[in-house]
Order: C-alpha cells, then structure tokens, then sequence
C-alpha cells in the first residue's frame, strides 16, 4: 500500500513538474516573439517607415464612445478623439440615459443642436438595440460629431455599443471608454500597420497605457510620467507585460485570445454581420472577438487579428483595492 502511494506522490511530482516547464516554455517563446514585434516597430519608426511623406488613401474610422454618468471626463475624451491626426475621423458619442450631467457637459463644450441624423438601414436590421433613442445633436464647429442620446434600459455598456453602432458611415470602427484617451497618433499608425499587411484585416487592437500621472498640455500633448501610487505602478508594469509581451507574443502565433475594451478597432461590415456587440454579457469585449473570430473562419477561411504595437490609447487603472477588485471580478 505504501509502495502505491509512493509511486502515485511520484507520478503527480512528474506531471507537476511537466506542467512547470511547459508553462514556463510557452511562456518564454511568448516574450521573445513579443520582444520580436517591439524591436521591429521600433526599427520601423526609426527608419522612417511612417514617414508622413508616405501617401495612400486614408479609409474612413468612426469612433464610438459609450458614456455613462462620465460628466467630469466626456468633454475632454471627446475633444481628444476630435483632434486625432487622422484625415478622415468620425465621432459618435453615445449618452446611455446618464442621470448626471453628461449630455448637458457635451452640449455646452462643443455648442450641439438638435438633428434629424438618421440611423443606417443595414445596421439597424441587423443589431438588436434596447431603449429608445430621445434625441440626436450636431456640432455647428465640429461637423464630424454627432451625439446620441438614449434611455438606459439594458444598463450595459454592449447596447450603447450597439445603438452607436447603426449611426456609423465609415468602412472602420473604432471603440474607446469615456475615460480613456485616444493617442493622437494611434489610429494613424494602427491604419499604416493594416496596409502593409496586404490583406483584409477585420478586428485589430493595440498597446492601451495608464494614463495616471501622466499631464495633458494646453496644446493636447501629454506629458508621460508614471502613476504616484505604488498600485498604479504595480498596475503599469502589469499593462507593460501585457499589452507588449504577453499580447504581442500571442498575436504572433495568432492565438489572441480578445482586444482590450478600452480600445478595439473593427471592419464595420465584420461587425454587422455578427449582429454587433453581444447584450447578454458584461464582458462584450471578449464574445464580440470571439464571434468574429468564428465568422471569419467561416466567411474568409483566415482569423489572423492586427496587433499593434504602438500605444493606442490611454486610460486610467485603479488605485485603490476596491476598483480593482471590481475590474478584475467582471
């Protein structure tokens, strides 16, 4: 009976130990592959491979930005997303039936009136939306902002998603959150990644960055410096492992498992076709991928996601023990 056991403590040391190395393997191959793909879009911004000489037609992104109670943010995120150096930028803010003064923040900011914007026929055939829209408002000084404002009565950040979605008129979309910023270059460099690929590209993401610490300058620059809490440090070099190394390195043996939330870059039709954002879920962000994924496989026989690099957007983590236990709980 005690040889049996022996041999059993043996057996599970053995299959232990296995699990060990091969984790420690994969995750090893998983650095250097990201290692790979840093260096190189480094090399590639030295060498002046994004050479603003570099000529081609810029498609157009509509960028959709779900609000919910985010008076104190949505003013400043939206004129970050109004000010990105992209030829051909599209804003749509969507205000989910927010109790504060959200809406009131983006009328008086930006100077919005009433309009009679219609929604797109193919979208709204295809995604399903909750709560009706009250009203639609334009920009008079920036012709490239419309604003949507709907009752929330799904109370989930994948129906804004949605109700944004069927008022979109460019071939790409782009998702960000109210508190994040969008870098001024980001879409730009993400689009010039995309056609150097030479083929289709249907979902694509990129490097997201805490934004704590950091100073937003007059003229829209941002001073980088990093988070003065020792759980916001903690917390960037985590996004450093993540969105550099751990994400890269699994984008490159195409085994990118989903895009961040904070900043997901979508082929509208791909988009469409799986009905949207999925509403029965508090993580959309991860269904969504997966749902293109399958459809890709299906409709164009390949699934490869672009992954850049490049800082695409920054926002702000928690730092306090609370936010983060609910960020990491969902």
């Amino acid at each position: 009976m005690i040889s049996y056991l022996r041999n059993a403590l043996v057996i599970i040391q053995w299959i232990i130990l296995s699990y060990f190395v091969l984790n420690t393997a994969f995750q090893l191959v998983k650095f250097f592959l990201g290692l790979i793909g840093v260096r190189r879009a480094a090399y590639r911004g030295r060498s002046g491979a994004y050479a603003e000489e570099i000529t081609l037609r810029w498609p157009g992104v509509t960028i959709v930005i779900p609000a919910y109670n985010e008076e104190s943010v949505i003013a400043e995120s939206t004129r970050q997303a109004l000010s990105l150096e992209y030829p051909n930028i599209e804003v749509i803010v969507v205000d989910d039936g927010s109790s504060d003064d959200t809406l009131e923040e983006l009328k008086k900011a930006f100077d919005l009136e009433p309009s009679d914007i219609e929604p797109m026929a193919d979208a709204v055939e295809a995604v399903t939306t909750f709560g009706e829209v009250t009203g639609t408002y334009a920009s008079p000084e920036n012709p490239q902002l419309k604003v949507v404002h709907k009752e929330n009565e799904l109370g989930r950040k994948a129906d804004a998603l949605n109700a944004g979605l069927t008022y979109t008129t460019n071939a790409f979309v782009a998702t960000t959150d109210a508190d994040t910023l969008l870098d001024s270059k980001g879409i730009r460099l993400l689009m010039r990644d995309i056609t150097d690929l030479n083929r289709p590209v249907m979902v694509a993401g990129g490097a997201v960055k805490p934004i704590n610490g950091c100073i937003i300058k007059e003229d829209g620059e941002m001073e980088v410096h990093p988070p003065k809490s020792t759980m916001g440090k903690a917390q960037a070099v985590e996004y450093l492992r993540s969105f550099y190394y751990g994400r890269r390195g699994l984008a490159a043996m195409n085994a990118l498992p989903l895009l961040s939330g904070a900043f997901s870059f979508f082929w509208r039709r791909a988009l469409i076709a799986v009905e949207g954002f999925p509403y029965d879920t508090i993580t959309e962000d991860l269904k969504v991928f997966l749902n293109l994924f399958a459809w890709l496989r299906e409709e164009r026989g390949e699934s490869t996601p672009m992954y850049a690099t490049e800082p695409l957007a920054w926002t702000e983590v928690p730092e306090k023990w609370k936010g983060l236990w609910h960020q990491r709980v969902r």
